[in-house]
């Protein structure tokens, strides 16, 4: 029944959160990247949740106005926490990933001083 499918939904979501997150460490260093994946979880979490519980419709101006504050806040800090140089992976070699279809397809150059 329903808690079949849930659990099915479940196991996916977990399988394309493992396989996305894996791909991120082999390119962005482990220490920006699993903070900005964990903060990205968190704000849809709050997201859906306010919309799937409809908890934003009690929400006033000044409760709305705190929550986009809370949530810039969450985001603000891992930016302070993004490498300097947004140009300059983990590896210092890759120049520009890009997304086609399913799988990621690197170019990379040597690094120039």
């Amino acid at each position: 029944g329903p808690l079949i499918v849930v659990v099915v939904f479940w196991a996916a979501m977990i399988s394309l959160w493992m396989v996305q997150l894996g791909r991120a460490l082999s390119i962005f260093n482990g220490v920006f990247v699993i903070p900005l994946t964990q903060a990205c979880w968190i704000a849809w979490s709050i997201i859906s949740g306010g919309i799937t519980f409809q908890e934003f419709d009690g929400f006033t101006p000044v409760t709305g106005l705190g929550f986009t504050a809370g949530v810039s806040l969450l985001f603000l800090g891992i930016g302070f926490m993004a490498p300097r140089n947004h140009r300059t992976p983990k590896n210092q070699q890759l120049a520009a990933t890009v997304i086609e279809g399913e799988s990621i397809v690197v170019f990379s150059m040597p690094e120039s001083n």
